[in-house]
């Protein structure tokens, strides 16, 4: 039994007709890229050519060339030295220093942590002995009170 739609290879579609020209394509690419590109340099090498025959660039390097050793050498002693010693360090002592700020961090988030676990404790123990003081003094206002109306009744009373 067939099927309704048959297949039809890739190679008989559109796009695959298409697709099997892109290798071709790509390589007809490259290379006009490859051939603008050396001609292009082969023109500036030949118009540029009597300009540096003529130019007193190596001469004038000639000339300077004991300031350049001089200064790079200057330059090497005065910071590319004590740059590759600083960095040196600093990687020697890059475990040590991770280190040291985890535990910077931590004791500090640890720290505010207590403190604040302190604070919580200290303001619950307080809050309870003023409970216990506000009770104490209304117990004592109370017998006070007590006291001063047995007095005035004792005063009162004839048989005292």
């Amino acid at each position: 039994m067939e099927s309704p739609a048959e297949r039809i290879p890739w190679q008989e579609t559109p796009l695959g007709q298409a697709l099997l020209f892109l290798p071709t394509l790509f390589s007809l690419i490259w290379q006009s890229i490859t051939y603008t590109t050396q001609t292009l340099i082969w023109i500036l090498q030949t118009t540029t050519y009597p300009f540096l025959a003529l130019s007193p660039h190596p001469i004038l390097l000639y000339i300077l060339a004991p300031f350049t050793v001089f200064f790079a050498i200057v330059l090497d002693l005065a910071v590319i030295g004590p740059y590759r010693v600083l960095l040196w360090f600093s990687d020697a002592f890059y475990p040590i220093y991770v280190f040291c700020g985890a535990a910077c961090i931590t004791g500090g988030i640890v720290g505010a942590l207590g403190r604040m676990l302190t604070l919580r404790v200290i303001n619950m123990v307080t809050v309870k002995e003023k409970q216990e003081e506000e009770e104490e003094s209304q117990q004592q206002e109370v017998i006070q009170i007590r006291r001063e109306e047995v007095k005035y009744e004792l005063e009162d009373d004839p048989r005292w």
